[in-house]
């Protein structure tokens, strides 16, 4: 039969993390009957010889090895009989290979002399001829007789180990140890003495009795030279200690072999076990060494070299040496680690790159776990770093991968971190980018108290200020409790604060919103939130009708937040408090500062609040300005009747018609005229006319006396009304108009105003004749003219029109050369109106 090496794998994995994988890799497979393995003293080779402690001639035997004793017969001195004779004949052909004859001669020998002396080495030569002719039963039995039949002979301890061999090949453990343990008890030559031992070991290890293993070891162990078990028993014994946890005990046995040995696989499989010790018992600089010993071993087996990178990235991810983990991945890329192994690796040099920020980098490790070991326990890992990688990157797929990493892993994994972790990525993601409604829905979705400590409160923070923008204030304000409550030294507690506080004023819980924004003002008057803190607590104030607190908080917002993005708003609002308090006085330069502040939001309401002040102050030309300012930015706008009234009012009382016409124009709605006060019209009539715009003059007139004034007021507006249509060179309309007004007035000022413009309409009726040759109609006009003047200058004795009609009648006079009646008029209008002026 062809025996079989016994084959135990020495590649161990560092770090706790990687306990089940150096389990296996420590300890070997586990024989079975489908799995064999003998010990190695028995070469595979075919034929088989002989194991090299039971050799069969002296030429055969390595150095050092001596021959059982009952095979030197040449020492034998007593006369040599027909049993001898036979046992030699036998002996000779088993020594040429010639089983068959060696047998019959064996067996002949058994049978004829039962009780000769060589028996015991007769029936052992029987077994090793069934052996090399693959007659297993036969051979065992022949074995099994001398060790039952003949204990003491010589041929017991060589029949024994092979009854050993073929049991520990047949996985029969149990039965092999108490074999080589009666071998070893029995021979009296060394070499077989530590064969049977060491194999005795192997037999424990079969039946995973590390301990017995480990107690049978120790004369092999202490055999230091001249020992071919030494490197293998270290080995095992390294193995059985490190796989007991006494790391101490093996450290020195496998340091041991690592200066003794010349092997370089075994120094290779001794300094691999060594760096796993001793990175368990946290020397990572010695354990990096080892593993280093075992990566440039050239003779190493590959996945020792695998197994030993693994180890040395384990040991620098522990210390973040990053940049060493990824060059030294690079470096070594060709090598493949026990498949056990890679997926460990790869999520190590992923988390390198991931701490580098080589996000993409990283995604490509994790897609390496998940596309060649989906089921491995580090997949989830993997898919979930993936995820984050992909945020960092703010990829617009994160929404997808996080999908499908929450449909894959949400229901198997749900009470695992990572799974809200992952929903914590797409909430923060939306979160980011102000898209605070599905960064609600996610915030929603995450069990926050079973986040890592240190996570709650940003999410606690991120959740509430989400479901505040997402108009879901009682769960902000339940978010935000949370954050405030649980973390009341966060820098974030003010911000929080605010917005909690702004959930309350929108959930109509004023007074708790009150208590958020003073609680703000007065515990952290350093910080940001301060500013808006003194807004919403104005606006607030303001919601509850509350103006002079409102007025307050704006004005202190104001002073202390100069530049204050709000500080147009806080202006305005308060400017429009005081007005509400009827202070236009403390309102004027809030506005103004309003406009100044934020002139596209309050140019143009904040121009009219002033405006309002400045009439109220009746500041004319103060609110002129204003209103000509305000026209000349905003177009298709309307002012109020009364306040332009205002100004044409008192601009024509300061004789500043063109001004007043201006104004009183912007207050009248000649379409509708009706709409307009009539006594818009009436002073707007008049300011057209001193300003000589005639023919708008009348319709103002025109528009004024269709309002049905009272007699009066009707008689004035004729007196305007026959002036404008004479200085529109209509005399004749003029006289007229007039003549509607005399049937009014009977005497005083009005009707000498009406006689006066008649009297200049015939002095315009003359002066045409007179131009066009006619001196006697030119005459005639100018008689009656005279006439017209001479009533109110005699009859009157008012400082606004009869000085007029003294002065208009000498120069109608003047006209008629009568120089007599026209110095009389010059000397009455001298001596009772010398200050007089003549227009």
């Amino acid at each position: 039969m062809t025996m079989k090496f016994l084959s135990v794998p020495f590649v161990l994995l560092p770090r706790g993390a990687f306990l089940l994988v150096c389990a296996v890799l420590m300890l070997g497979t586990p024989p079975a009957k489908a799995q064999k393995a003998p010990p190695r003293a028995v070469p595979v080779e075919d034929p088989p010889v002989l194991p090299k402690a039971v050799p069969v001639d002296p030429k055969d035997l390595p150095k050092g090895v001596v021959p059982p004793r009952a095979q030197a017969v040449v020492e034998d001195t007593a006369p040599k009989g027909p049993d001898q004779d036979l046992f030699d004949y036998a002996m000779l052909a088993f020594s040429q290979k010639d089983y068959a004859i060696a047998s019959q001669s064996f067996g002949k020998y058994l049978q004829s002399y039962p009780q000769g002396k060589q028996v015991p080495w007769a029936l052992f030569r029987l077994g090793e001829c069934y052996r090399f002719e693959g007659k297993t039963e036969e051979f065992q039995r022949c074995y099994r007789e001398v060790v039952d039949r003949y204990p003491k002979s010589e041929a017991a301890p060589n029949a024994a180990y092979w009854l050993g061999v073929s049991s520990y090949n047949g996985g029969d453990f149990k039965a092999a140890a108490s074999y080589f343990a009666l071998c070893e008890s029995k021979t009296e030559v060394p070499a077989v003495k530590l064969a049977a031992a060491f194999y005795k070991s192997e037999a424990y290890s079969g039946l995973k009795d590390r301990k017995k293993q480990l107690e049978a070891l120790k004369p092999v162990l202490a055999v230091k030279k001249g020992n071919d078990f030494l490197e293998k028993a270290l080995l095992s014994s390294a193995t059985i200690l490190q796989s007991d946890g006494k790391n101490k005990e093996a450290l020195p046995v496998l340091m041991e072999l690592l200066e003794t040995s010349i092997d370089p696989k075994v120094k290779a499989d001794a300094a691999l076990k060594a760096a796993i010790i001793q990175s368990e018992m946290k020397k990572p600089e010695l354990a990096a060494g080892m593993y280093d010993q075992v990566l440039k071993n050239k003779e190493a087996a590959p996945e020792q070299q695998g197994a030993a990178l693994v180890g040395l990235i384990s040991e620098l991810s522990a210390k973040g040496s990053w940049d060493e983990i990824t060059d030294l991945y690079n470096q070594n890329v060709m090598l493949k680690p026990p498949a056990e192994l890679r997926p460990r690796m790869f999520m190590q040099v992923g988390n390198a790159h991931r701490a580098k920020k080589s996000y993409a980098r990283a995604i490509d490790l994790y897609d390496m776990i998940l596309r060649f070991s989906p089921d491995h326990e580090l997949a989830f890992e993997a898919a979930y770093w993936r995820v984050y990688c992909f945020y960092m990157l703010e990829d617009r797929r994160l929404g997808q991968y996080a999908s499908e990493f929450l449909k894959s892993y949400g229901s198997s994994h749900k009470d695992r971190e990572f799974i809200n972790k992952a929903r914590l990525l797409v909430a923060d993601y939306h979160f980011n980018r102000q898209e605070y409604k599905p960064a609600a829905e996610q915030y929603g979705q995450i069990q926050v108290n079973s986040l890592a400590a240190p996570l709650r409160p940003s999410t606690w923070f991120h959740k509430g200020w989400s479901e505040a923008e997402a108009g879901k204030h009682s769960d902000a304000v339940a978010s935000l409790s949370e954050f405030i409550n649980g973390s009341p030294q966060d820098a974030g507690i003010p911000k929080a604060l605010a917005k909690r506080g702004l959930s309350y004023k929108e959930g109509h819980e004023n007074d708790k919103a009150l208590a958020d924004f003073q609680r703000i003002i007065k515990d952290y008057p350093n910080d940001e939130s301060v500013e808006l803190a003194y807004y919403l607590s104005a606006v607030v104030h303001g919601d509850q009708g509350k103006t002079k607190s409102m007025i307050e908080d704006f004005e202190m917002l104001v002073k202390l937040f100069p530049t204050s993005p709000a500080k147009g708003e806080a202006c305005y609002r308060a400017g429009v408090g005081y007005i509400d308090l009827k202070d236009t006085v403390k309102a004027l330069p809030l506005l103004r500062k309003a406009v100044e502040a934020d002139k596209k939001s309050y140019g143009k309401v904040g121009s009219e609040k002033i405006q309002l002040c400045l009439w109220n102050k009746q500041d004319a030309e103060a609110l002129a300005q204003e209103v000509d300012a305000y026209r000349s930015t905003y177009r298709d706008i309307t002012l109020p009747p009364s306040m332009l009234g205002f100004l044409g009012l008192t601009f024509f009382k300061h004789e500043d018609f063109t001004r007043s016409a201006r104004y009183l124009s912007l207050a009248a709605t000649p379409d509708v005229p009706e709409n307009t006060d009539p006594r818009i019209w009436n002073f707007l009539a008049q300011s057209l006319l001193e300003t000589k715009k005639y023919d708008d003059s009348v319709k103002a007139v025109d528009n004024f006396l269709r309002t049905s004034p009272d007699p009066l007021s009707k008689a004035l507006g004729e007196v305007t009304r026959s002036k404008a249509l004479l200085g529109a060179g209509k005399p004749d309309e003029s006289i007229a108009a007039a003549d509607e007004g005399l049937h009014i007035v009977k005497d005083g000022g009005v009707q000498g105003q009406l006689l006066i413009v008649q009297g200049d309409a015939l002095i315009a009726q003359g002066d045409k004749l007179e131009t066009e040759g006619n001196h006697d109609g030119a005459a005639e006009k100018w008689k009656a003219a005279a006439a017209k003047f001479v009533v109110p200058s005699q009859v009157l004795a008012d400082p606004r029109v009869t000085p007029e009609a003294l002065d208009k009648a000498a120069k109608a006079l003047d006209r008629l050369s009568d120089k007599r009646g026209a110095d009389q008029m010059r000397a009455l209008l001298k001596k009772d109106y010398p200050k007089y002026q003549a227009k």
